[in-house]
Order: C-alpha cells, then structure tokens, then sequence
C-alpha cells in the first residue's frame, strides 16, 4: 500500500541504507519529499525505447509490439537515468533470475541472489539524485528491497584553484596524460590522499608529480630490504623470534606497525579512505623509511629475514587499496623469498594487528629518534655543514633516561643519526643547548671544540 516514493524514504529512515557523509542525509529528504513529475523521454539515438505503440487514435502500452497491423512505435529513448537507474540489478542477471510467485515473492537466483544488494555504492554527491534516488525506485519496483546498504559520497575535483575544469577554461587535467607520465598509482594517490568525504578536491599536476616520488620511494624500500634478506627462503612468523634478537630499531617499528595496522584499518572500516591511505604513506615513509632503514644502516648487525620481509609485506598490503600496480608487483617479486609462493597481494589477508608480538619496550628508540630531530634542529639553525661533526653531551635528570643514555645501542643510533664524533653522558659547562623530556643535551661543532 505504499507509493514508491514513501519506500525510498523509508529505507534510509529506517537506516536499511546509510548515506555517507551524514549531512547528505537531509539533502536527500529533501528531494524525496518534494517529488515532481519526472518527464522520463528523449530525443536521444541510444536508450531503451519507449514501450509505447501508435495506431491512428489507438493508443498501446507493453513490452511486447501488439497484434495486428499497423501499429509505429513512439521513437523516443527513455531517460537516461531510468535506465542507470537499473544498474544494481540489471548487471545481475535481472529480468531472468528474479521469479515472481503469485503471491508477490521475488525469488533470486544465480549472481543477482548472490550479491544483490551490493554492499557500496561510491559516486559523487552531485548525482545523489539523478542517480542514487532513481536506483532506490527502480529497485524497490523491480525486486521489492534495497539497492545496497551504504553510499559513499565523494566531492568534484578541480583545478588548483579550486574552479571546475573545463575545457573553455583551458584546465582540464586529462587522467590518461597523467597516468602516461607519472602512473597509475601516482594519479590515484593524488586523489585518494587529503580528500575528505563528501567535499571538493583540488588537483594539479605537481601534487601527482609528489606521489610518484612516493611510488619510486617504495620500490627503493622493496629493493633495499630484498638485498638486506639476501638468498635467504624466510619461513615462520614474528613470533617466532626471541624478543632478545630484537633490537632497539626492532621493538620500535614493531611497536608503530601494530598502531598503524589498527589505525589503518579502522579508517577504511569508516570510509575514511583518506586517512587510512595518510597513515599507511606516513608509516612507510616517514616512520619506516627515513628512521628504521637509516638504523639498520647505522647498526650493522644481521638483521632478522622474518622480521625485514614481514615489515616490508605489511607496507605493501596497508598501500594496496591506494596504490595497487606498484604493490601488487612489488608483492610478487618478494614471492622469491618465501619459496616460490605464487599467491597475489589482492587475495591475500589484511594484516591484523595479532599477528604481531606485543613489543615490552619501544622506549629507546623513540628517546633516540626525539633527541637526534632536536639535535638536527641546531645543527639547522647554526648553518653547520652536514660534513662537520658534532659533539654531543646528554645529562639526564630521570632514571628511565639515564637508563636509555648509558646505553650503547642509544648512543650509536645517535651517532649515527646526527652525524657526531662522539655522544657521551657526562657533565658540562654552560646552559644546555635544548632539553628534550627530562635531558639536557649540549651541542657543538666538532671543530669549534678543537679551537
């Protein structure tokens, strides 16, 4: 006993599908509720024709041409968006897989029982409308349910000025010229990354130049832990190692990879796209990259193959659902290293933060990593040239951090990481140059010390 348009309301009031972003929401009662007659024909070569029949004054609705002669069809198409309108179903195997009984049931079968309704439907808010609105009535029409159970949102994008592109404007962006220049990932991650449901994003050439840097770092990643694991075949799991093989780098990215594993995958489980595809980018470069690989250099030690490919497989899995060309190859040349396994990175498991041991402490490298960006800080400000040395003098006023100051894994990180002639914990003359946490640390140039 209800009008189609009092079912489209009711499956979004009665929350059987989730409009995303949630302001969206209002703006779709509002058309839904101020309904007007849609004119569904056009003049247009390509549509479904109208299934209207002419015979003098006669006039003939059906699917199929009626009997007799004489009869013309109308040569208007339907509307475009009747038959988009069809989309979820139409795809599915509909009208053949839907069977109506005579007391109303539509039984499914094959793909349309399958996978309708689909899980989400991303498109952009501008369309909420003419397409979203128009799949909710042809869907409760044709099958009596719901098209799918969310709607993702996504804004427009435009040029770097924030204006629509046109061609008359002359700022059109062609996607293909740029996946030809900088590829497929790099487009997609100047896409995915900073944009926020539902809202305008910008986009020029130089933001996509950025991420293929960010491409280029990954393969230089993959490449250099490839070399560190060598001909080794890694079998077992992180857990398999002693904690006391562990370095101080070790207990530290472990420590990042678990929050970013959790921090990823709740963004995606939100449909905060955005954000998991930042996390997963900060993680391998900024995290990963720029500290975890700079200590392995500095610590010359082997270094655990379970622990190196296992790292390096979760940074190509978190990447993936942005970046899927260059992980995906990625992932298959790491297939050396665990004896020839042929799976695909698309098929296999998310990573899940209980794959990974529980880290007893991280600390020490995270007080190496906060006193070495301080010390480069100075050595920034005072202009001193990256080929001279630096001295550098830690006093310590907490345990902990005396602890983590007379430890010789500490102090080469340290060394290492600014550059220095010698890191010691001592006392010292004059005002500390910074203090970081609870130490005072004082720096200078080595060739100032020798004068």
């Amino acid at each position: 006993g209800k009008s189609l348009k009092d079912l489209a309301l009711a499956a979004v009031r009665d929350q059987e599908i989730q409009i995303l972003p949630e302001r969206f929401t209002k703006e779709y009662f509002h058309w839904m509720e101020h309904l007007r007659d849609w004119c569904i024909s056009r003049q247009i070569w390509f549509g479904h024709r109208l299934p209207v029949w002419y015979r003098g004054d006669e006039v003939c609705v059906g699917t199929t041409t009626p009997e007799g002669s004489g009869w013309e069809q109308d040569p208007d198409t339907l509307d475009t968006w009747f038959s988009s309108g069809m989309w979820t179903f139409s795809t599915l195997g509909w009208p053949d897989a839907a069977v109506t009984h005579p007391d109303g049931r539509i039984e499914k079968s094959g793909d349309l029982a399958a996978f309708h309704p689909t899980a989400v439907l991303e498109t952009g808010y501008d369309i909420l409308f003419f397409w979203v609105a128009r799949m909710i009535l042809m869907t409760e029409f044709a099958l009596g349910e719901v098209p799918f159970r969310t709607v993702y949102l996504h804004g427009l994008v435009r040029d770097a000025q924030g204006r629509k592109m046109s061609k008359s404007l002359g700022n059109v962006i062609d996607p293909l010229d740029m996946v030809g220049k900088y590829g497929a990932d790099a487009v997609r991650l100047a896409l995915f990354i900073g944009t926020a449901p539902g809202m305008d994003t910008k986009l020029d050439e130089q933001k996509i130049a950025g991420y293929a840097k960010f491409t280029t770092k990954i393969w230089n990643i993959a490449r250099y832990v490839s070399m560190l694991i060598g001909d080794a075949k890694v079998t077992g799991q992180i857990s398999d190692i002693p904690e006391s093989q562990l370095t101080a780098a070790d207990r530290w990215v472990l420590a990042r990879c678990w929050a970013t594993i959790a921090e990823v995958s709740a963004a995606y489980q939100s449909f905060e796209c955005a954000r998991g595809a930042q996390a997963a980018y900060d993680f391998a470069w900024h995290e990963f990259a720029d500290w975890y690989i700079e200590a392995t250099k500095i610590d010359r030690r082997p270094h655990h193959p379970i622990l190196l490919l296992a790292f390096l497989e979760t940074i190509l899995k978190l990447l993936h659902p942005a970046m899927p060309f260059v992980t995906e190859a990625l992932w298959e040349r790491t297939r050396s290293h665990r004896n020839g396994d042929e799976s695909t990175l698309i098929t296999s498991p998310w990573p899940t933060t209980s794959e990974l041991p529980e880290v007893a402490d991280a600390g020490a490298f995270a007080f190496a990593q906060e006193v070495a960006t301080a010390i480069r800080q100075v050595r920034n400000e005072d202009q001193i040239p990256p080929k001279i040395l630096l001295e550098v003098t830690l006093i310590p006023r907490v345990s902990q951090e005396q602890e983590w100051c007379n430890d010789a894994e500490v102090i080469a990180l340290l060394r290492g990481f600014v550059r220095a002639a010698w890191v010691r914990c001592a006392n010292a003359d004059g005002a500390p140059r910074i203090v970081v946490r609870s130490t005072d640390v004082y720096v200078r140039a080595a060739d100032e010390a020798a004068s």
